[in-house]
């Protein structure tokens, strides 16, 4: 069996036990680690020609390297390193030219399957300047390239966790006991593929083609966007044939289930009302995003504002466009009290900036994501969520497509009509 594992450093040799103030709480699943990796490495198709390299944080590091040892087993050839948040803060704080990340590349070029467990920590980024959180942002870019293969790209990627990872400190802010966000974690990522399948389906048939949607909620938001020709993505936990050749279409984010498109960029009008938001490590509180003609022209909050606009001001190209409308499929994140997860079953989110991963065209080194509780999502008239509850969606007619200067949702949205 051809296996090579490499910690990226030598005291991992030893138990991470015998280190418990570096590794911290594990983000241990109730499903054994061994059980997970095994249907993580069969889901993935991981056999004797694949080169994994997978990365991982201390939180993650159980079912990191049970993952490897799965891959290992299958015959493939395996790599693991250690990220933690001090490596983050100290890369974030030294962004530039003189410190970027050789190894990336390097790893996509010779991988044929590149693995990453666990999350951003907000704590670590908390106080760090959004200029050099831009920075950091854009010698990603630089150094990584395109996020995903396009057309017969040789590489797939496997990116379990993210902004929803659970974490000591995404427990405390969100009010939430880090076992219950952990049980709700993994059995999300568990979720299989079928059973989000059907929904995803009727979801990406009612948002594809020309389309007039709106957003609502009882906190105030108010949002009309238009959509174009433009097929949505879909996330069900599996590499999907329709996609696979898009720029993207390899990489498999769990927890999965969503159905994400991306608007046409001129046409966003109204506002987005944000009762809770964790953003570079700071909290937001009631945040208002008005936009104009697909434009956030202004960003107002109770608290954190200023991170927002910080961040907006660091940033380059298409950072203040609207990006997508995003609806949420997985059942099992219900349990992360006011930190949505974009994938939690009815929860709508709104992208603003680089948008490539729902299908658009901006490009920007920000991409926000703001996600709506008890939203209600309507499309050509016709309801698809309804106050946090999935609709099943009857297949809308396609118009045909808008030109900017006619285009109704290039007017400011008309008052709701109050409920009955």
């Amino acid at each position: 069996m051809r296996s090579a594992l490499l910690i990226a450093a030598s005291l991992l040799s030893l138990p991470a036990s015998a280190f418990p103030k570096f590794f911290g709480k594990k983000a241990a699943p109730a499903t054994p680690p061994a059980e997970i990796a095994a249907r993580l490495v069969k889901s993935m198709s991981v056999n004797g020609d694949d080169v994994v390299a997978i990365r991982a944080d201390p939180a993650s590091t159980d079912v990191a390297l049970a993952f490897a040892v799965a891959a290992a087993r299958a015959g493939a050839a395996t790599l693991v390193t250690l990220d933690s948040a001090a490596i983050e803060r100290a890369t974030a704080e030294g962004s530039g030219a003189g410190n970027i990340d050789p190894f990336t590349p390097r790893l996509r070029d010779g991988a044929t399957l590149l693995v990453r467990f666990g999350g951003a920590d907000d704590d670590a980024l908390d106080g760090i300047s959004e200029d050099k959180l831009a920075a950091r942002a854009r010698t990603v870019a630089a150094v990584e390239g395109p996020r995903g293969p396009a057309g017969d790209g040789a590489w797939r990627a496997l990116v379990i966790g993210g902004d929803d990872y659970p974490t000591e400190s995404l427990a405390k802010a969100c009010g939430v006991a880090l076992p219950t966000l952990q049980k709700a974690f993994w059995d999300a990522v568990l979720t299989p593929p079928a059973q989000l399948a059907h929904e995803a389906a009727k979801l990406k048939a009612a948002l594809s083609g020309n389309h007039e949607v709106r957003v609502t909620t009882k906190a105030g938001t108010d949002l009309a966007v238009a959509l174009i020709n433009r097929p949505p993505r879909v996330s069900t936990g599996e590499i999907l044939p329709d996609q696979a050749k898009l720029p993207g279409g390899k990489i498999v984010r769990l927890p999965a289930g969503e159905v994400a498109a991306a608007p046409t960029e001129f046409s966003a009008n109204g506002k987005v009302v944000v009762p809770f938001l964790r953003f570079h490590g700071k909290t937001v509180k009631n945040a208002t995003l008005t936009f104009a003609e697909g434009k956030l022209t202004k960003v107002a909050a109770n608290e954190g504002a200023k991170a927002l606009n910080d961040a907006l001001a660091a940033s380059k190209g298409d950072k203040d466009i609207i990006g997508a409308v995003d609806v949420g499929l997985n059942p099992a994140l219900s349990a992360y009290g006011p930190c949505r997860s974009y994938a939690a079953l009815g929860v709508v989110t709104i992208g603003v900036g680089a948008n490539a991963w729902a299908g658009g065209t901006n490009q920007s080194d920000l991409s926000l994501m703001v996600h709506l509780p008890d939203a209600t999502l309507v499309v050509d008239g016709k309801t698809l969520v309804d106050n946090g509850k999935l609709v099943a969606p009857e297949l809308p007619a396609e118009k045909a497509a808008p030109k900017p200067a006619d285009h109704p949702a290039a007017k400011p949205a008309p008052p709701a009509k109050p409920s009955k």
